[in-house]
C-alpha cells in the first residue's frame, strides 16, 4: 500500500480521535511537530524511491 499524504492525514484525524484528545496541548504540539518531520523526511525520499523502482522495473 503506498503511503500518501492524503492516508497520514486521515489516520492522524483517526487516531486523534481515538486515542490522543485526552493528552494536554503541549504534548499534542509535539507529536504534531515529530508527525510533520516524518511526512517532510517521507517527502524527500520519494525521488530515491521511485530511482529504485525505475532500476527494479517496478
Amino acid at each position: 500500500m503506498a503511503v500518501t499524504d492524503s492516508t497520514v492525514l486521515r489516520l492522524s484525524a483517526d487516531m486523534y480521535a481515538t486515542h490522543l484528545a485526552h493528552l494536554p496541548e503541549v504534548e499534542l504540539d509535539l507529536l504534531r511537530s515529530a508527525v510533520r518531520h516524518l511526512a517532510a523526511m517521507h517527502r524527500s525520499c520519494r525521488p530515491a524511491r521511485d530511482a529504485d523502482r525505475q532500476e527494479d522495473g517496478t
